[in-house]
């Protein structure tokens, strides 16, 4: 049998969409089965078929059956996307990440539940201005599923955030609500250590030691006001009154 699971494609090109079912891989090949609306097709390995756009309309399904001795098949759903958005409401303190996903439903390949076209995804700010990755942002996207992630945002950015996502079938508008609270305000600066006993002692030591050398110089200066100097000759001798 074929290694890999049995493929649906749809790819636009201009006016037209080529379809496409492919199960490669196998010795001897596949028996490989298109089916949409009135065309039924088979080959081996791979079928392809080009129809007008015109002609494919929303929710219309494209199917493959693959036959080798075991058998495969998928679906796809041709339909503008459509988006699992479990959390629209976003609250976060100021300064915390906030985290914006959009996940389109129904992505596997099986005839139960359909494979979806793949996706481009854009995202716009409560302003009006399409968002990339930076210091502010980053986008995380797959043909599936986008993820926005806004790290530290302030008050300023609360408000309304879109995500557009479209495919050739067309374009859908996934709506967050964004609410930025201010954070707890900031706990007073702690008043300054207490001194310990030693450096008690050490500031009444010093102030004692400055106030005896304040009084030394005191001392000197009074008592040098009370000597007379008595001169004979060249010398000069003081004498105490």
């Amino acid at each position: 049998s074929p290694d890999k699971d049995i493929l649906c494609e749809a790819n636009p090109t201009g006016q037209n969409v080529t379809l496409l079912c492919s199960w490669e891989g196998g010795n001897p090949s596949a028996n490989v089965t298109l089916e949409f609306k009135n065309i039924n097709e088979t080959r081996h390995d791979t079928v392809s078929k080009t129809v007008l756009k015109t002609n494919v309309i929303t929710n219309d399904s494209l199917s493959c059956r693959g036959s080798q001795y075991e058998q495969q098949s998928c679906k796809l759903l041709l339909a503008r996307p459509i988006a699992d958005v479990p959390n629209p409401d976003t609250s976060v303190e100021e300064g915390k990440s906030a985290t914006m996903t959009v996940n389109l439903i129904s992505n596997k390949r099986r005839a139960d539940s359909p494979q979806i076209l793949p996706t481009t995804f854009t995202w716009i700010n409560p302003h009006n201005q399409t968002l990339s990755n930076g210091d502010t942002y980053k986008i995380n996207s797959s043909d599936y599923s986008s993820e926005l992630v806004i790290f530290s945002p302030k008050v300023n950015d609360s408000g309304t955030y879109q995500c557009a996502a479209e495919n050739f079938m067309g374009k859908s508008t996934f709506v967050f609500t964004l609410r930025v609270q201010q954070g707890p305000p900031s706990p007073p600066p702690k008043p300054p250590n207490p001194l310990s006993a030693g450096a008690i002692a050490g500031i009444v030591i010093g102030s004692l030691a400055g106030v005896a050398l304040i009084g030394t110089a005191v001392f000197f200066i009074v008592k040098s006001t009370k000597s007379m100097f008595y001169c004979k000759s060249v010398l000069c001798t003081p004498v105490d009154v």
